[in-house]
């Protein structure tokens, strides 16, 4: 019953309209939405993310993190993240072009798109400090290297020539069609040319009064074929919206290339959730990067943690690992596994490891599911054991990539 409640509000919460700014694509443009929302990194320095080594994600306006540990029977979630992209807030992204905004930016763009501001919260068991006690944890992130946004992929290359027909349409073309069928129309139309001919020999004969009534009934005829022309151009130009908009959801960034990322946190402990009592108990900085292929990626973190979370022990790591990840064609269902080495370097620290298997769903481009099962890096089988069992729903709301011109 428990997965049924929780897996009803996460489906309630992935119903929500995507993007709170979405429009819909203009006359002249399309745009291109991001797929790829990854959680905050407050979550990583909490040992809470579905993974340490977390592909370098598309910044979102907004970004919502919704954590469950499934391992010990599911409840509903107390470990929430919130980030924000300063960029993609602003204006600023509106005069970004697509060729530039779709090539491997220079280290100075890449951070300007990429920086982040984070939070997350959790709540920690009484069985591991005494008394009940919370956890705030404040991060930032930035990629210095973020690939180019792959152009050349088959089902890339389909959907974007669909838009530029289908573009084609709602402007020239269809204005054209309109004039060479009401042309064909007026010369097929009996009653039109019967009118005609009227007006005409009343012309000849010098009827004006005549004259004047032929010409009004022939403007009249001529009115309702041009309105009827023009309501079917509508129903047309609807159906075109219709699968535009479609089409453009389905044209999703994809980056392939070098990609490096850099991120910090640093998280505050609050006994008994008292505020005044609050104090910094962990922080730490790490740097993600890699090679991110079509279908394969290969992903290596390093990140040194500080931990001081029970007083007095002055906890000091180094992580090293690496992910290795298989995305499908479409980019949206993905399978990967991963392995880190938490050194001790500190005296009285031990050394940890985490093994883990994760799958991603991106319910579409802006809601993505993520499941991971493995082994934490808890190195004995404390109360709450080693096992690692988390469901991560993301949520990013806000700003579309930026449009490019298909006339």
């Amino acid at each position: 019953m428990k997965w049924c409640k929780i897996l009803s509000i996460w489906l309630l919460i992935a119903a929500w309209p995507s993007g709170l700014g979405a429009q819909s694509p203009s006359q002249a443009e399309t745009t291109v939405n991001a797929l790829g929302l990854s959680g905050v990194p407050g979550f990583v320095l909490l040992d809470n993310a579905p993974q340490v080594v977390e592909r370098p994600g598309s910044a979102s306006e907004l970004s919502i993190s919704i954590l469950s540990q499934t391992s010990g029977g599911l409840n509903f979630p107390d470990r929430y993240g919130l980030e924000i992209a300063p960029f993609w807030m602003g204006n600023a992204f509106q005069d970004l072009s697509f060729s530039e905004y779709s090539r491997n930016a220079s280290w100075r763009e890449a951070f300007k798109r990429t920086f982040s501001l984070s939070l997350a919260t959790d709540l920690i068991d009484e069985s591991e400090l005494a008394g009940p006690s919370a956890i705030v944890g404040i991060g930032t992130r930035f990629s210095l290297f973020t690939g180019a946004v792959d152009t050349t992929e088959t089902a890339y290359v389909q959907t974007l020539s669909e838009i530029r027909k289908l573009l084609g349409e709602r402007s020239s073309t269809l204005a054209k069609d309109i004039a060479e069928r009401h042309a064909t129309l007026l010369s097929n139309d009996r009653e039109y040319q019967m009118l005609d001919s009227l007006r005409k020999a009343a012309a000849d004969n010098d009827n004006e009064d005549q004259e004047r009534r032929f010409n009004t009934l022939l403007a009249e005829r001529d009115r309702q074929m041009l309105q009827d022309l023009e309501q079917e151009r509508d129903a047309r130009l609807r159906q075109n919206e219709e699968r535009l908009r479609e089409h453009s959801e389905s044209l999703s960034e994809r980056r392939v290339g070098p990609t490096l990322e850099l991120a910090g946190a640093a998280a505050s402990h609050f006994p008994e959730r008292d505020f005044d009592s609050g104090r910094v108990a962990r922080w730490g900085a790490w740097a993600t990067g890699g090679y991110t292929g079509r279908k394969v990626s290969l992903l290596a973190v390093a990140r040194f943690l500080y931990d001081d979370l029970v007083i007095g022990t002055d906890a000091r790591s180094l992580d090293f690992g690496g992910r290795l990840i298989y995305d499908e064609s479409s980019g949206r269902f993905s399978i990967s596994g991963e392995a880190v080495y938490r050194a001790g370097i500190s005296e009285g620290t031990d050394n940890r490891y985490r093994l883990d298997v994760s799958i991603a769903y991106a319910l579409d481009a802006s809601k993505t599911i993520n499941f991971t099962f493995g082994r934490d890096f808890k190195g004995t089988t404390a109360s709450d054991g080693n096992l690692l069992a988390l469901l991560n729903l993301v949520l990013g709301f806000g700003s579309d990539r930026p449009g490019f011109p298909l006339h």
